[in-house]
């Protein structure tokens, strides 16, 4: 299948099942490959799609990549400078916001993985696969209310408003400045300590699931593993008890195994859907086969502590 095909596939995906006409109404498409050979249209320079939520009128545009599998540094190859720079001026001039849907690896028309970047959040064109999973979303309808206007109030926000009301009780100027300055540093050192609690729960989590491996105590991975979970190794959409099923498995197929996990490469953030990724190196032996592998390990938490997805990357095989 030639690569234009492969993106009209893509394309028709993001149309069909991530933006549906029951919550969207479509205002642009570009032209096809086979039109654009005839005679290229302008609006061909544009995303692929401008949408508009029915629910909230909300516009923006969307542009459709698919890319079949990582290039030999483990990243894909996502989009050219000068697309990039088109893009942001479309951005400014149109004051309309621009987001990037990646499709990889799987069918085009039904693609394992889909990242839904905004933009603004893109600042390389080859993107490491670790990148890509702080935009992960699952394959359905995307509710675009959650990338507009619902973004916590700033601290410089927070400062003005704190000023003005201060200055309509307060005669002094210094005072006001003095309060303010109180609050925003407060405001910061109550999210820090919040930001703090939920990746140190999250550590605890890992910390446990290798736990339960170590030991063989499989009917205790409910303790930190989602009910329902979209991504395990190189399985998708699968129930806890599903899990330890393979889990199982895995055991009675290879039995002594020896895992090591180095937490000083242990690095934990928030995505803008609110859950949490998680990346850290792991040393993994299996004795049967008397090998070992150097792994990449990526997993996302959910606002329970519960994990929804672990995958591996193998750097080493020995």
């Amino acid at each position: 299948m030639k690569s234009f095909e492969k993106g009209e596939l893509f394309e028709k995906y993001v149309e069909e099942v991530l933006f549906p006409d029951s919550e969207y109404d479509l205002i642009h498409r570009t032209n096809n490959y086979k039109q654009n050979k005839d005679r290229i249209s302008l609006d061909t320079l544009k995303p692929d799609f401008k949408f508009k939520c029915k629910r909230t009128n909300i516009e923006f545009y969307v542009e459709a990549k698919y890319r079949s599998n990582f290039n030999w540094e483990d990243m894909l190859d996502i989009m050219r400078y000068n697309q990039y720079e088109r893009f942001l001026k479309i951005e400014k001039d149109e004051k309309i916001e621009i987001f990037i849907a990646i499709g990889y690896q799987g069918e085009p028309n039904n693609p394992k993985n889909i990242s839904f970047i905004p933009l603004k959040k893109l600042k390389h064109f080859t993107l490491y696969h670790s990148f890509l999973l702080k935009f992960d979303i699952e394959k359905k309808a995307i509710d675009i209310t959650n990338y507009f206007g619902k973004e916590i109030i700033s601290i410089k926000e927070t400062k003005e408003n704190i000023e003005k009301n201060n200055l309509k009780k307060r005669k002094k100027f210094n005072k006001t400045i003095f309060s303010s300055i109180v609050v925003v540093v407060f405001l910061i050192l109550v999210n820090y300590g919040y930001d703090y609690h939920k990746k140190t729960k999250i550590e605890n989590g890992i910390r446990t699931y290798y736990s339960i491996i170590r030991k063989k105590e499989i009917n205790r991975l409910d303790e930190v593993v989602s009910p329902f979970v979209y991504r395990w190794f190189n399985d998708e959409n699968l129930s806890i008890n599903e899990i330890k099923k393979k889990a199982k498995e895995y055991n009675l197929k290879y039995n002594l195994t020896n895992i090591e996990i180095h937490w000083n490469t242990l690095k934990i953030e928030k995505n803008d859907d609110g859950n949490y990724v998680a990346n850290y190196d792991v040393d993994y032996y299996v004795f049967k086969t008397k090998k070992s592998y150097k792994l990449k390990m990526t997993s996302v938490w959910n606002s329970n502590y519960k994990m929804t997805r672990l995958s591996e990357i193998i750097v080493d095989q020995r």
